[in-house]
């Protein structure tokens, strides 16, 4: 009789839990498993772990809601042991560049560019490209695959000697007639690579026309990837500017002189706000507010100020002995209309 009342309290006890209701809080020590959860029904819901700093530690598939990140990039996945991916609005949304209403271009290097004297321009498989340096620009002939196509410039060994790769010297000529004020998608990528990372300074990305070839080196109303020695960087990192000042992010990646891949897109969600990344690595957000790197829009509150920004990859020695930087490719696609298969 006891075993028989003994099995009955027990098949009672397990119907109850299974069963049960929780009104208020519920408190689990150790791990809470469930074949199926259904939460469908619910008020409210917050699954993921919050809070302003990354955990050190995390395991494959946790995520974490980090809430002083830029709105609509608040979320982090653990993809590896101890690694956080940051998930980014639009980040793997690319205009297709077989779309007319897609403006697309892209640049391999691979042309005959050996002895083209600084001060003058040379032809790419996107037209004119524009060279200043200290020695003549050259091709890479023992470039190997993937990198097939490199250009490279060359400094002086004179400290501060720079050189310079790029689209645009002035409003006239080899600009990049995008207006990238306007809130819609487009994304640009830039492999480059350094002949080293002791005493030098460099910079790839987008900035605004000058008017002397001096300046071109020291990039103004830009966003780009730099490395800069004499600022005690030991890592790439990335700078918006504009007249109103300089805001910088760290891209995590360490210096050396390998290929690195930049990208610098606009998800189309906010009027001037950009998105910069290397290697894959998580976005940096680039505005006037409310991003990790914050810069008033003086320069960027009208279109004419952005129509000229243009791609360019440039270094500056910092001691008496040569640097170079090299160029094997860059693109662009951007959306042009709001209508697909339409460009006008």
């Amino acid at each position: 009789m006891k075993t028989r009342t003994a099995i009955l309290l027990g098949i009672l006890s397990a119907s109850l839990i299974w069963g049960m209701v929780v009104n208020g809080s519920l408190d689990v020590l150790g791990r809470l498993t469930a074949a199926s959860v259904d939460f469908s029904g619910a008020s409210a819901t917050s699954p993921n772990q919050s809070g302003t700093g990354l955990p050190g530690n995390c395991t494959v598939a946790q995520t974490f809601f980090k809430t002083d990140a830029a709105a609509g990039a608040n979320l982090y996945l653990c993809t590896a042991a101890n690694t956080w991916t940051q998930i980014s609005p639009g980040g793997n949304t690319a205009p297709n560049a077989a779309d007319p209403s897609v403006v697309s271009m892209h640049e391999e290097f691979a042309s005959n560019a050996s002895g083209v004297n600084s001060g003058t321009s040379f032809i790419g498989s996107e037209g004119y490209w524009y060279y200043y340096g200290g020695t003549q620009l050259y091709s890479n002939y023992s470039a190997q695959w993937p990198n097939i196509g490199q250009v490279y410039g060359t400094t002086a060994a004179t400290s501060g000697s720079g050189t310079y790769i790029g689209r645009n010297k002035s409003q006239s000529q080899f600009r990049l007639l995008w207006n990238f004020g306007a809130a819609v998608a487009w994304q640009s990528y830039f492999v480059f690579r350094l002949s080293s990372t002791s005493a030098i300074k460099a910079f790839v990305g987008f900035q605004g026309q000058q008017s002397t070839d001096a300046a071109l080196i020291s990039p103004s109303n830009c966003a780009v990837v730099k490395y800069d020695t004499s600022a005690g960087d030991t890592t790439f990192k990335f700078m918006g500017n504009s007249g109103s000042g300089t805001a910088y992010a760290d891209s995590g990646v360490a210096a050396d002189t390998n290929f690195h891949v930049f990208k610098i897109r606009s998800d189309g969600s906010l009027n001037k706000k950009l998105w910069l990344s290397l290697d894959g690595g998580a976005e940096k957000s680039l505005c006037a507010a409310g991003c990790d790197m914050n810069v008033a829009d003086t320069d960027w509150s009208n279109d004419a100020s952005w129509n000229y920004k243009g791609p360019f990859f440039t270094a500056t020695t910092l001691e008496a002995a040569t640097k170079s930087i090299y160029a094997d490719y860059w693109s662009f696609n951007g959306t042009a209309g709001s209508t697909g298969g339409r460009r006008n």
